[in-house]
């Protein structure tokens, strides 16, 4: 897991951008505040990657299907708001309708307060081969809202693992070996 402590700076950026708003039909959570969330956790995710990728570009806002690209890389990141500090025996969820988006990675945060908990990555295709779905309705503990796919934090790839998989994918297209 890497942790990061939103600042009052990045409050400020998530606060311009929110509009209050459901993202879309299948967002749960009222008020926007689903939107908060993600935007704390995107801003997160930039931060701790721009100093070793300054080419890191946040497409969120022109793009639904993804939010960030580096160098062709594209990666979304999944937030869920918290209200105790995430373990690796929870778990994390892409809803079922976004299985067609064309994204490379999904990044996994969990919120608490100001501290965004990054708990791990997946490719799409592992994550999908590997996940277990869900349907609208089942209880698995809480009753779920919408078809999802579903893993454990723990089955993810290290957070720690994603800055040198990057480097090596950028070296080597820079060799033209991709």
């Amino acid at each position: 897991m890497i942790e990061y402590t939103v600042t009052e700076s990045d409050m400020q950026i998530v606060d311009q951008m929110m509009t209050g708003d459901k993202f879309n039909r299948h967002t749960l959570v009222e008020k926007g505040e689903g939107q908060k969330v993600g935007l704390m956790a995107e801003i997160a995710f930039k931060r701790l990657l721009v100093k070793r990728f300054p080419e890191i570009e946040y497409v969120g806002h022109k793009n639904y299907e993804y939010d960030f690209e580096i160098d062709g890389l594209t990666f979304d990141v999944k937030a869920k708001k918290r209200t105790v500090s995430c373990k690796p025996e929870y778990e994390c969820h892409v809803n079922v309708y976004q299985r067609k988006s064309n994204v490379m990675y999904y990044v996994f945060a969990s919120v608490v307060d100001d501290l965004v908990q990054f708990m791990g990555y997946m490719s799409k295709p592992d994550f999908w081969s590997k996940a277990h779905i869900v349907k609208k309705g089942d209880d698995t503990g809480i009753v779920e809202g919408a078809d999802s796919a579903k893993m454990f934090y723990r089955d993810l790839r290290s957070m720690h693992d994603l800055e040198e998989n990057i480097e090596l994918y950028l070296y080597r297209k820079a060799f033209g070996e991709v």
